[in-house]
């Protein structure tokens, strides 16, 4: 209970700064823009697809919100030294750590999701019909569903890598590494859109899947190279946590 309730006086820090309410006036900004240039025939759930896989909304708000609002969380974290002491070990400390980080951007996304699905409604032009999508190869209310759980899922486990690399390595070069992945979401944009009609051709690269620029030949290839990506990126996680927890540095 004492844990819990340090985790929602850091998360209530964080969601009550300056930088927050910054983040989602950039964010009502690129919906108003998005929607203003978007096609009147644009189906309604395409549209929202569309919204969660722009570029410009991933690399200027909402990658850029979920950095900063793990290093709020981390320093926090680390300035409360009367909380610090009380656990036994690094083990203890780093779950704890990732557990804020976690919860943090649980809540981020939900607002996120709320301002833009709210924000869409009044100004989209688009319809309320489920229609079958050749390039998503599904309709378009699941393909958006599987959207925002995938988008959720590469939240978290890019926020627990970037957090692994901010315990272990400079905090400057941690801060460049996660700069360098927003920008690369960006240039992604400049890639030909390509299609995958076997998991021999899915991409390696783990921030493509922020995007929406690969064809896919079928719905069930699409789910089993996002979980593929996945297994990836948890593999990647488990190093990195092993290696923290095998190093010399103390917990802080």
């Amino acid at each position: 209970m004492q844990k819990n309730r340090y985790i929602f006086f850091n998360i209530s820090t964080v969601l009550t700064s300056k930088f927050l309410q910054i983040f989602i006036i950039i964010l009502l900004l690129i919906i108003g823009y998005f929607t203003s240039t978007l096609e009147r025939q644009t189906n309604y759930f395409e549209g929202l697809v569309n919204i969660f896989t722009y570029e410009q909304f991933l690399t200027l708000c909402y990658l850029p919100m979920v950095i900063l609002g793990n290093l709020f969380i981390i320093n926090l974290f680390d300035k409360n030294l009367f909380y610090i002491i009380r656990f036994k070990n690094k083990k203890n400390y780093i779950k704890e750590l990732l557990k804020n980080i976690i919860v943090l951007n649980t809540i981020i996304f939900i607002i996120v999701v709320i301002i833009i699905i709210t924000f869409f409604n009044f100004f989209s032009n688009g319809d309320f019909i489920i229609e079958y999508i050749n390039f998503y190869k599904t309709n378009s209310l699941i393909y958006f569903v599987y959207v925002l759980i995938k988008m959720y899922f590469l939240t978290i486990l890019f926020s627990i890598i970037t957090t692994l690399f901010f315990k272990l390595f400079n905090k400057n070069l941690s801060l460049f590494f996660s700069i360098i992945i927003t920008i690369s979401l960006f240039l992604c944009q400049f890639i030909s859109v390509f299609e995958v009609n076997n998991l021999l051709d899915i991409p390696l690269y783990f921030g493509i899947y922020f995007l929406n620029i690969i064809v896919y030949r079928s719905f069930a290839i699409n789910i089993i190279s996002f979980v593929i990506i996945c297994l990836i990126l948890i593999i990647v996680i488990g190093i990195l946590y092993k290696k923290y927890i095998n190093s010399k540095k103390g917990i802080l």
